[in-house]
């Protein structure tokens, strides 16, 4: 059995049989209709149009089908800003206003840079990069835009003082023995002092507070996290860690 491929020198394709290589070399390259991006030819416009429609090479607009792109990035990219199509849906609006609205709402975007985030958590961590970092460590010079932020910073081991997860949970044991009671030591959990809504970690717990409204007062100059905070941050300046 033959089984040399075939070869056409004019437009550098292969073929697997004489046949397909002889129905090729029919086409009269003359009146051919040309594909540039591949370098193939086609014999009508109806052919060549299926082709760039199914070839990966190929992205065409679903709005105006006779824009070609290079690339999916461009094309989506042409589709938000001229058909104000949404990116993750594929909905389209009368103009940009609408689509951002509905990017707000729908996917759970950033209102500051247009991000779109899978769930609420994530979304919410994204903010703390467009808000000023107020937040200083206790035991570095870090900044942070919440006191989540910072306290996550302790408890990962990353900061140079060296301190760790379970010298922050041995200082908010001493801290709830006195006034609050944020640990479960049953359940290896904080405690939140309001909802009693357990959290794996102590930055966990400050995250529960900042953006859950009823807790929020947790977090105040009065409020019980905040006390803890300076607890903390005493507790480091002065060594008092075991």
């Amino acid at each position: 059995m033959e089984t040399t491929t075939k070869y056409c020198t004019h437009c550098d394709r292969e073929f697997s049989s004489q046949k397909a290589l002889t129905t090729h070399a029919a086409l009269n390259l003359q009146t051919a209709h040309w594909c540039k991006r591949c370098t193939r030819a086609f014999p009508s416009q109806t052919a060549i149009t299926a082709h760039r429609h199914r070839s990966a090479a190929h992205h065409i607009c679903t709005k105006c089908l006779a824009r070609d792109f290079e690339t999916e990035q461009q094309r989506k990219a042409h589709l938000q800003d001229i058909h104000h199509t949404c990116a993750t849906c594929e909905n389209s609006f009368a103009n940009k206003e609408e689509l951002e609205a509905h990017v707000r709402v729908a996917h759970l975007s950033c209102e500051i840079c247009g991000q779109v985030f899978h769930d609420a958590n994530s979304l919410g961590m994204h903010r703390d990069v467009h808000q000023e970092r107020r937040v200083r460590c206790f035991g570095c010079a870090g900044r942070f835009a919440r006191y989540s932020s910072m306290v996550a910073h302790l408890e990962s081991g990353g900061c140079c003082c060296r301190i760790t997860r379970e010298m922050v949970k041995a200082v908010v044991l001493e801290f709830s023995g006195r006034e609050y009671r944020m640990l479960d030591q049953t359940a290896d959990k904080y405690l939140c002092p309001t909802c009693a809504r357990k959290s794996a970690s102590l930055s966990a717990l400050c995250q529960h507070a900042e953006r859950t409204p009823g807790c929020r007062h947790l977090t105040s100059a009065v409020g019980a996290l905040a006390q803890l905070m300076e607890f903390l941050k005493h507790s480091m300046q002065q060594g008092d860690l075991s």
